[in-house]
């Protein structure tokens, strides 16, 4: 999918958008508006750089897919792609922690979306073993789910960090390289839990849960690393 810059100017003139959130410092302005559009109102998001140019992150999304925009935390209170709702949902408590990192997160969850769009196959087979409780008894049907899932996981990260580099905002969001990589262990931390809980289900005769647990992170920190170069 294209990454496209858009010209300087503001969207809020129109009357028929309304500001939501707006993050403002040296590093630009992030903005999230609600914008009618025949009839329909949609969340947009938008980053302004500080040489005045604009990124309309809604332009990486899927023709058929759309942001939300969580203000209350009542939607489940985290950052996510839904999707049977084709929907990524932004979470605002989210943002007034994390700030301008932030953006590292809504990036990957366009990259879900992405993935799902482009590997569809993949990514429903990988919802359908999420789903299927025989995986928690049959070793071979959860080897099979955490290499989708790690897979899953290393694309949209990847895809993030290349956002982020095509935008120039990787060195001003992460310091280094390793501060990076802990923001994204934290990240991982749901995933992590809920293969610990899985694996704890599997036969004694299966390998180590640790062992496997150790092996999705380093995949999915090897995929990062090697994006954030």
């Amino acid at each position: 999918m294209k990454f496209e810059k858009q010209n300087s100017g503001s969207v809020l003139e129109n009357d028929n958008t309304q500001l939501l959130y707006r993050l403002e410092d040296k590093i630009g302005t992030l903005e999230i508006i609600q914008r009618l559009d025949q009839d329909t109102t949609i969340d947009v998001v938008r980053i302004k750089d500080e040489q005045g140019n604009i990124f309309e992150l809604n332009n990486l999304l899927p023709n058929d897919c759309h942001f939300y925009f969580d203000y209350t935390g009542a939607y489940g209170g985290y950052a996510r792609y839904e999707h049977d709702k084709k929907e990524v949902v932004i979470n605002q408590n989210e943002i007034d922690i994390e700030k301008w990192q932030y953006l590292t997160t809504i990036l990957h969850e366009i990259g879900h979306a992405v993935r799902a769009d482009v590997k569809k196959e993949e990514v429903e087979e990988m919802l359908s073993l999420e789903n299927r409780r025989e995986i928690e008894k049959d070793p071979e049907l959860f080897k099979r789910f955490c290499k989708l899932k790690s897979q899953d996981e290393r694309d949209a990260w990847a895809f993030a960090i290349k956002t982020l580099k095509k935008m120039k905002l990787a060195q001003k969001l992460f310091s280094n390289q390793e501060e990076l990589k802990d923001f994204i262990r934290k990240r991982l931390k749901t995933h992590k839990d809920s293969i610990i809980w899985k694996a704890n289900q599997i036969p004694l005769d299966f390998y180590p849960q640790e062992k496997l647990i150790e092996e999705l992170s380093q995949l999915f920190i090897k995929e990062v690393n090697d994006s954030y170069k």
